[in-house]
C-alpha cells in the first residue's frame, strides 16, 4: 500500500511540474533603433500567479550567435494572464512608454542588437525561447535589427511562430 501511494504521489508531481514551467512565454522582443529602447515581454499564460524570484527564473541572452549566455535574474510576481516587461533602462523605456506604463524590471543586459537570442529559464529548465536557433557559434548577421517581434497568440509553447518583424523607428511601433 505504501508503495502505491508513493507511486501515485510521484506521478502526480511529475504531471504538475511541467504545467508550472509551461505557464511562462516570451511574447515580444523589441529593439528600437534609437538609444537603448530594448525590452523583452513575458506572459504568464497560467491560471495562477507566478513568483519569478522563488522559481529562480532567468532570461538568458546569447550574443552574436555565441554559445555563452548572459544571465538576467528575474524578480517579482506575474499575475495570472498578465505581462512582465524587462527593459534595458527606465530613461529610454519611459521616453516611449510614459509612466504609469513603467517596465516591471530594468537590466542593462537586455541589450540585444539584432543577432541575439533569448532563453527563458525556470530554475533548471528552459521553458521558452526566442531565436535560439541562432546559437550556433557563428554570427547570423542582423536578422532582428531595429524590429519588434510579436509572438502569434496561438503559438504556445514556443514553436517558432513569431509572425514576422514590425519595423520600429526610434522606439515607436
Amino acid at each position: 500500500m505504501k508503495t502505491r501511494v508513493w507511486f501515485v504521489a510521484t506521478a502526480a508531481l511529475l504531471l504538475v511540474a511541467p504545467a508550472a514551467h509551461a505557464q511562462l512565454a516570451i511574447t515580444e522582443v523589441v529593439e528600437g533603433n534609437g538609444a537603448n529602447f530594448k525590452y523583452v515581454e513575458i506572459r504568464n499564460t497560467g491560471a495562477t500567479s507566478f513568483d519569478l524570484t522563488t522559481a529562480g527564473a532567468q532570461l538568458r541572452r546569447y550574443s552574436n550567435g555565441g554559445t555563452t549566455a548572459t544571465n538576467i535574474n528575474l524578480t517579482g510576481t506575474i499575475a495570472a494572464g498578465a505581462f512582465f516587461v524587462i527593459a534595458n533602462n527606465a530613461t529610454d523605456f519611459n521616453a516611449i512608454w510614459p509612466l504609469p506604463a513603467a517596465a516591471n524590471q530594468y537590466d542593462s543586459n537586455v541589450n540585444h542588437n539584432g543577432d541575439d537570442s533569448y532563453q527563458l529559464w525556470n530554475g533548471t529548465a528552459v521553458v521558452d525561447g526566442f531565436a535560439y536557433d541562432w546559437v550556433t557559434g557563428t554570427d547570423p548577421g542582423n536578422p532582428a535589427a531595429d524590429g519588434a517581434f510579436h509572438r502569434v497568440g496561438s503559438a504556445y509553447p514556443n514553436n517558432g511562430n513569431w509572425g514576422g518583424v514590425v519595423a520600429v523607428a526610434d522606439g515607436g511601433t
